[in-house]
């Protein structure tokens, strides 16, 4: 069985709609709304359920809904309550209605055909005469003579009647056995059919009809049809694609794909001459130039299964739905005032005004587009919790991209809508992007050095916790840092094309690093600081002593002083005590001894090995550098080793005995 939505190119087999609908999940959400010269927001127009089969209003003002097997309902007041008018009516699933002009309102059932009221719906009166099937599909009216022509399911028939219905003649040459889903009637009274196999057409009252297919896909299932003007006709077809023809259908072209779409039931051209369409699944939409883009206007549209699409007299829409009847939508001047140009980086302030009151709970989001004016990924400005009007405050991103059309738009929670978009277009001129290069951590009394990274825009430093030497507008700074504590550079570029400047406040650390500490390791004294060290012995430089790791030959206090990373001169270490007498009183196992002691031109050396061994002999100097190394492989047994001194100076000197990586240590004098 199929049903037929009024005005809507809509004539689906109800099977195979339920089937559809099946697929189709009720949580869809809306994410999409449209910013037109003014938005609409959809009310639940009474408390109306079910799904709403047709869908018609009178030029009086009274609405006519069909809801699935429950009959025909009445509305006087715009929607605002509802009551059943089934008088007469022998079957109760009404798929398709249509008004004549004097307020006659036909009515074709789902198997028991034809029906006219002549008294408001009252009651109804069955006009069967001449049908064959009771199945009626497609009701339309030619409403320059009143002429009925409708489409019944078994045998895809179409029929007319020139008498009110009173009785009704086949007329399916060139169209038998097509499934029909709508007729439309021209001004001209040609008759154009919206079918499974796409479309038809007849200019001598449907005595004869032929396809006009030409530039549809192989899969042409039509639905859905509107008058543009004398010239345009489009069609809404089964894949959510438009289409347009300027030659009476002699051919179409593809308008538009509706994002997401599956069904475009309903084509509506409103009084205003906008364009509006009802899709199963994504809502509604509308269009502001003839068709040629559309956007979604679903703001307080609960229900997007949407299956017909109708305008009252008062100038409202009304959609019928699946499962939740009726809604009417209303215009809202929701407007924002936003204009001029603005650098990147710069404040921006947004005013905006709506005709309705919202809810306790809405939130206004400000939001930005993209350099061409879409709202794909908008850009949040701000916030406001706001019941009516306001004015937000917010900060341009200062990466955002140079442009001319940026548009601002208001979207409202609760109830959601979005504003219309600035009437004008914001423009976003570059600002630099101001930073820095050089030290941020430094040692007081030094200089620094510190240059902008980026180049080509007029420059200004300021200084705080330091004296700058040179002129505060060059293209570099050199300061001399002050005490211990912070300081602080500023620095402001302005871009020389827009006079977009930008200014950037920057800390620096002064400071002294902290003192290394000393850390014994057999022989060894370790600095914290691996680089940049200098060793005392009491209090007087050890001349070469830069290394990280000292070995003393001395019996003294040790101290060490660093310079860091930042080139900052350390405070001295705490002293450390180092005791070579200490070191000389260790048991001797190995029966090391050393003379003469103070020596002049040689040093002989004894010492005894229990076991095979590699054995290094080192002699080191103050800083603890190695001025002798010799390593060898011993065999157990008592040894004697002579080394050389006479290219030796006078002063204090370590000998160092390595037997496997055990170390033993002897004061050497030289002394001439």
């Amino acid at each position: 069985m199929r049903i037929l939505m009024k005005q809507n190119c809509y004539l689906m087999r109800e099977i195979n709609l339920f089937k559809l609908f099946l697929t189709i999940t009720f949580l869809l959400t809306i994410n999409h709304f449209s910013a037109e010269s003014k938005t609409i927001y959809w009310q639940k127009a009474g408390n109306l359920k079910g799904k709403v089969t047709a869908l018609v209003t009178k030029p009086t003002g009274e609405i006519f809904a069909a809801i699935s097997k429950e009959g025909i309902y009445r509305s006087t007041d715009n929607g605002n309550s509802w009551s059943q008018v089934n008088n007469g009516l022998t079957n109760l699933t009404v798929n398709a209605m249509a008004v004549r002009a004097n307020g006659d309102i036909f009515a074709g059932t789902n198997g028991g055909g034809m029906f006219i009221s002549k008294d408001n719906g009252q009651s109804w009166t069955e006009i069967n005469e001449g049908l064959l099937s009771p199945y009626i599909v497609a009701v339309s009216i030619n409403p320059s003579n009143g002429h009925l022509y409708i489409a019944t399911d078994v045998y895809s028939t179409v029929y007319r009647s020139t008498n009110s219905g009173q009785s009704w003649e086949e007329r399916n040459n060139g169209i038998a056995n097509i499934s029909i889903n709508y007729i439309a009637i021209s001004s001209e009274d040609e008759l154009f059919a919206c079918t499974y196999s796409g479309m038809f057409f007849s200019r001598d009252n449907g005595n004869s009809w032929r396809g006009i297919n030409q530039g549809l896909p192989e899969q042409k299932n039509i639905y859905s049809l509107v008058f543009v003007n004398d010239k345009l006709i489009l069609i809404g077809s089964r894949n959510s694609r438009i289409y347009n023809s300027t030659t009476n259908g002699g051919s179409w072209r593809l308008t538009t794909e509706l994002k997401e779409s599956e069904q475009i039931f309903g084509l509506l051209k409103a009084a205003n001459g906008e364009l509006f369409a009802a899709t199963f699944g994504r809502g509604a939409y509308r269009s502001t130039d003839v068709g040629q883009t559309w956007k979604q206007i679903n703001g307080g549209l609960t229900n997007i299964q949407l299956l017909n699409i109708v305008q009252h007299p008062n100038g409202d829409l009304l959609v019928g739905t699946w499962g939740d009847g009726v809604f009417r939508g209303k215009e809202v001047d929701f407007k924002v005032f936003a204009e001029g140009s603005y650098c990147a980086g710069q404040e921006i302030s947004v005013s905006f005004t709506s005709s309705i009151i919202y809810d306790s709970n809405n939130n206004f989001r400000v939001e930005l587009s993209d350099q061409e004016g879409n709202f794909d990924n908008p850009l949040l400005i701000g916030n406001l919790k706001s019941t009516t009007h306001g004015a937000v405050t917010g900060k341009l991103p200062k990466s955002l991209p140079p442009g001319n059309n940026y548009k601002i738009r208001v979207r409202a929670s609760s109830p959601m809508m979005d504003s219309e978009e600035s009437e004008q277009s914001i423009t976003i001129l570059p600002s630099p992007d101001v930073d820095l290069t050089g030290k941020l951590v430094v040692c007081p009394s030094l200089k620094a050095t510190y240059y902008p990274k980026e180049t080509g825009h007029s420059i200004k430093w300021q200084v705080s916790g330091g004296t700058p030497i040179g002129g505060l507008q060059n293209d570099s700074l050199v300061v001399v840092w002050g005490q211990v504590g912070k300081g602080y550079i500023t620095l402001t570029q302005c871009n020389i094309k827009t006079g977009c400047c930008d200014t950037l406040v920057q800390e620096v650390s002064i400071e002294i690093p902290p003192a290394p500490k000393i850390k014994r390791k057999l022989m060894e004294l370790v600095s914290s600081y691996p680089t940049g060290n200098q060793w005392y012995l009491d209090g007087k430089k050890i001349d070469g002593a830069t290394d990280s790791v000292i070995t003393p030959v001395e019996t003294g206090y040790y101290t060490v002083q660093a310079i860091d990373s930042n080139g900052c001169v350390t405070a001295m270490s705490d002293p450390y005590l180092f005791d070579i007498e200490s070191v000389e009183e260790e048991e001797n196992y190995y029966q090391l001894n050393v003379y003469p002691n103070p020596a002049d031109d040689k040093i002989l050396l004894e010492f005894k090995i229990n076991n095979p061994s590699n054995i290094s002999i080192s002699l080191l100097n103050l800083p603890g550098s190695r001025i002798y190394n010799e390593t060898k492989y011993y065999l157990p047994g008592d040894y004697q080793k002579t080394i050389d001194i006479t290219n030796i100076s006078n002063g204090f000197y370590l000998l160092e005995l390595n037997i496997s990586g055990k170390k033993f240590y002897r004061k050497v004098i030289v002394q001439r």
